[in-house]
C-alpha cells in the first residue's frame, strides 16, 4: 500500500494516566440516547431517514452504534489535519469505548453505548473492528489494491452494519458473515458515489491500482470536469459491487420484518444509484451525485409508504 508511515508523528506528550469519568448522579440514559441521535444526524444525516420505520427503542440502539462510529470518524479527522498524523486521538477514542464496555463513561453518550451492547448482546468485537479500520486508514493514504479496499470496508462498514443488524432484528444465528459482506459492499458503493467529493477533500478510498489502470488520477477525480477514464473506473466498481450484493443477498433470510424492510430500503437506494451511475458515468462528477434531490425525495416517499421494489439479487427476500 501507499504507506505514509514516514510522515507519522507520534506525540511526545504522555497521554493522561488518569481519566475522568461521569459520576453516577450525572448519568442519564435517555439523555444519552438523545445525544447519540444528534451525533447520528450530524454525520449520517443523509441516510438516517432509512431508520424512521424502526420501533423507537430499536432506533435508539442503532443511534448508539452510529454514535460510536461518528466518535471514531471525528478522531480520525482530527488525527491528520496537516499531513502529519498522530495516533493519540484514535487511541483515546478506543479507550473511551473500552471504558464504556467496563461501565465507565467519559461522556454521557457512552452510557447509551454500554446499554446498547448489553441490551442487544452486541459483540464488542463489532465495534472494536471499526477502530482497527480507522487505525489502518490513518496509516495509509490510499488502498493500493481492491483487496485492500475490501479489507478496509469490512472493518469500517461491515462491522458497524453487523452491530446495527443485530439490534434491528435477526431470526436465527449465523447472520454475521453475510452482514459483514453487505455492510462492506454498501460502504464501497458509498465511496464510489462520493469519490469526487472525497478526492476534492484529499481523501482517496478507491484502489490506486484501479485508478492507474483507468487513467483516472487523483487530480482527474477531484476535477469538476468529466473525463473518459472515469467510465472505466465506474464500470469496474459497479460490476464488482453487483456480484458482491448477489453474494450477500442471503442476509435477508436472517432478518425479521423491521430489519428486512430497513436493510432492503438502504440496499435498494444504493442499487438504484449505482444503476444510474452505470448508465451515466459523468454523474460521478456531479455535486448532487447520481440521485438528484427530487430523486431522493421520491425514494423517501416510497420507503415511508412501503413501496420498495423487489431487488434482482434478493428475489427470495420477503
Amino acid at each position: 500500500m501507499d504507506s505514509i508511515s514516514n510522515t507519522v508523528n507520534q506525540s511526545l506528550e504522555q497521554r493522561p494516566k488518569v481519566r475522568t469519568y461521569l459520576p453516577p448522579a450525572e448519568q442519564d440514559v435517555d439523555k444519552a440516547y438523545r445525544s447519540c441521535r444528534q451525533h447520528a444526524k450530524k454525520h449520517f444525516g443523509h441516510r438516517t431517514w432509512l431508520l424512521m420505520n424502526l420501533p423507537g427503542d430499536v432506533r435508539r440502539g442503532v443511534d448508539a452504534v452510529l454514535f460510536v462510529a461518528s466518535h471514531g470518524i471525528e478522531a480520525w479527522r482530527r488525527s491528520r489535519p496537516t499531513g502529519q498524523i498522530s495516533f493519540d486521538e484514535i487511541n483515546e477514542a478506543r479507550d473511551d469505548l473500552n471504558d464504556a464496555c467496563s461501565g465507565k463513561y467519559v461522556a454521557n453518550e457512552w452510557l447509551a453505548a454500554h446499554d446498547m451492547i448489553t441490551r442487544w448482546q452486541v459483540p464488542k468485537q463489532f465495534l472494536f473492528d471499526l477502530f482497527e479500520g480507522l487505525d489502518h486508514a490513518l496509516r495509509f493514504r490510499q488502498p493500493q489494491s481492491y483487496a485492500d479496499v475490501e479489507n478496509l470496508a469490512t472493518r469500517l462498514g461491515g462491522a458497524p452494519f453487523a452491530a446495527a443488524v443485530q439490534i434491528m432484528g435477526v431470526t436465527r444465528p449465523g447472520f454475521e458473515p453475510l452482514a459483514y459482506q453487505c455492510g462492506r459492499s454498501l460502504l464501497i458503493a458509498e465511496w464510489l458515489l462520493s469519490a469526487h467529493a472525497h478526492a476534492a477533500a484529499g481523501h482517496y478510498f478507491l484502489a490506486s491500482d484501479d485508478m492507474a489502470r483507468s487513467g483516472c488520477d487523483r487530480d482527474t477525480l477531484a476535477s469538476i470536469y468529466y473525463s473518459k477514464p472515469a467510465d472505466y473506473l465506474v464500470r469496474t466498481y459497479t460490476n464488482r459491487l453487483e456480484k458482491a450484493f448477489h453474494h450477500a443477498a442471503g442476509l435477508f433470510d436472517y432478518l425479521d420484518y423491521d430489519a428486512n424492510r430497513t436493510v432492503r430500503g438502504y440496499v435498494g437506494l444504493i442499487w438504484r444509484a449505482l444503476l444510474r451511475l452505470q448508465r451515466e458515468p459523468r454523474l460521478l462528477m456531479s455535486p448532487e451525485g447520481p440521485l438528484s434531490k427530487k430523486d431522493l425525495f421520491a425514494e423517501k416517499t416510497r420507503f415511508v409508504l412501503g413501496l420498495t421494489d423487489r431487488l434482482p439479487f434478493a428475489s427470495h427476500a420477503h
